[in-house]
């Protein structure tokens, strides 16, 4: 055997591996997460999960990736409410108070942003940001990736009589 050969099972495996979690993705985004809108008017709730920020003085690139995200993704019309959940692990500012700085930072109106700064995980971050969104029209959160939502929204159906979208 060549060093060519095993570089093309290499390649070959890596492609695998890639074509796998991609067909995962995409299973988890359009199979498992339903997409349903309340029937009642109200906000639209952007939810923004933070995730763990070893300085607490500075964000960290994914709870950046995840504010940069919710800025696309506000409306253009209609009431908005960015709900941004995330505590503190020790001493310093909290996940929510860094992406919620970086937000208006950006533009978003101070009165728009709500914190939650008490989770320290997934399932914290969805049960204490519930009574946040009992209002909202719509719901859309920005999590890693829809195969770490699935999860999440399963959890939310499960604490709400209402879907996440």
């Amino acid at each position: 055997m060549g060093g060519g050969y095993a570089v093309r099972r290499l390649a070959g495996a890596a492609l695998g591996v890639w074509a796998a979690s991609e067909a995962i993705e995409a299973c988890a985004s359009r199979l498992l997460i339903p997409r349903y809108v309340v029937p009642h008017p109200g906000p639209h709730v952007l939810l923004v999960l933070g995730f763990h920020n070893p300085d607490p003085a500075r964000i960290n690139a994914v709870n950046r990736w995840r504010a940069e995200v919710a800025l696309r993704s506000l409306p253009s019309h209609g009431s908005v409410r960015i709900i941004v959940s995330g505590g503190a692990r020790g001493d310093g500012l909290s996940e929510a108070a860094l992406i919620g700085h970086y937000l208006k930072e950006h533009g978003v109106d101070p009165a728009l942003i709500v914190l939650e700064q008490d989770s320290l995980s997934t399932w914290e971050n969805v049960r204490n940001s519930r009574p946040l969104m009992l209002d909202a029209a719509t719901v859309r959160s920005f999590l890693t990736r829809c195969t770490h939502f699935v999860p999440g929204g399963i959890y939310v159906d499960r604490i709400q009589t209402w879907h996440v979208v």
